[in-house]
């Protein structure tokens, strides 16, 4: 699709960075790429349709082939009070997957959400997170976003944005809304 992709890095306080990845990821959809979302934070609640809006999108209009989803969270929120063994397990069985399809270079485009919490927390090594985006193959657009500021992603990334939140609704007791936030 390019000659050469970048590393993207979306991270910060705010809302929004899912959804910058998801906007890019229906744009370049739109122009040919197969896409691949490894999602670190949104796991399985029900088959189809999910609690996320953005998955039944997906799903419900897009072949496997142009615009895979793969989910490898747990059903809540992850915190490190969370972090038993099989989680763990979840957390590094999707790095894994997403390594695989990097090095295979399987898609134009892999969006590793919620990458920068799995590091924060410790569940994966740095050092094979790093090497492995920054050896992509050359034309292969990678896109990351989490909340933490994590350097050493941010040193190798081509574009980075913080997301930071200046006001925010939640503040005045608005929950989480149907389709604007999930």
């Amino acid at each position: 699709m390019m000659n050469t992709g970048y590393i993207q890095n979306y991270y910060g306080t705010s809302k929004g960075k899912t959804t910058a990845a998801l906007g890019l990821s229906f744009r370049a959809l739109g122009k040919g790429f197969k896409i691949l979302w490894v999602m670190f934070t949104k796991g399985k609640i029900i088959e189809m349709p999910t609690f996320y809006g953005e998955i039944n999108t997906i799903k419900q209009r897009c072949t496997i082939d142009e615009f895979r989803i793969e989910q490898y969270g747990i059903k809540t929120v992850l915190y490190k009070s969370k972090l038993g063994a099989s989680t763990r397990k979840i957390l590094e069985d999707g790095w894994e997957f997403a390594k695989e399809n990097i090095n295979n270079n399987n898609y134009d485009m892999i969006v590793l959400d919620e990458l920068n919490v799995v590091i924060d927390l410790g569940v994966l090594d740095l050092n094979d997170v790093v090497n492995t985006i920054k050896n992509k193959p050359k034309q292969m657009e990678i896109v990351i976003t989490g909340r933490p500021e994590i350097k050493e992603l941010i040193e190798i990334s081509d574009l980075v944005t913080e997301m930071k939140e200046i006001k925010h609704y939640f503040k005045n007791n608005v929950l989480a809304r149907n389709g604007i936030e999930y």
